[in-house]
């Protein structure tokens, strides 16, 4: 997963992209203006989306030349951590003492783009571009 960066005026985000393998509309309950479709996207559950919009609806049956994506921004928090850890416990590299090299000599991935916000005000983290 890169880093988050800004090119071009343009925040980039790391993200992860599921390819779609069906979308069909589905009975709802919701309001006449809304349409409900169940979806099946490779790495997924089956999902269930609700929307104004009218999807194209395909399966494997009934293939569309188009390909279709879901697309989630990267958080850290889908990493499923073990039982026996618990996130206090992480050790920080200060804590090693002076036997590793600085921090900054190191690639870490990023931290989810939402945790910098989640206190009300932007954390100013540093990038590295890792496509140079």
């Amino acid at each position: 997963v890169s880093a988050p960066r800004f090119a071009a005026q343009r925040l980039h985000l790391p993200c992860i992209v599921f390819n779609v393998r069906e979308v069909r509309r589905v009975r709802s309950p919701a309001p006449e203006t809304l349409f409900t479709y169940g979806v099946k996207a490779d790495g997924l559950h089956d999902l269930l989306i609700t929307t104004e919009e009218t999807l194209v609806q395909f399966w494997p049956a009934r293939p569309t030349e188009k390909k279709f994506v879901l697309v989630r921004p990267w958080d850290r928090s889908l990493l499923k951590l073990s039982d026996f850890v618990e996130p206090t416990k992480f050790v920080e590299p200060s804590d090693f003492g002076h036997d590793m090299e600085s921090e900054e000599d190191y690639c870490t991935p990023p931290s989810s783009p939402s945790d910098a916000w989640s206190s009300g005000s932007p954390v100013n983290q540093g990038v590295v571009d890792l496509e140079s």
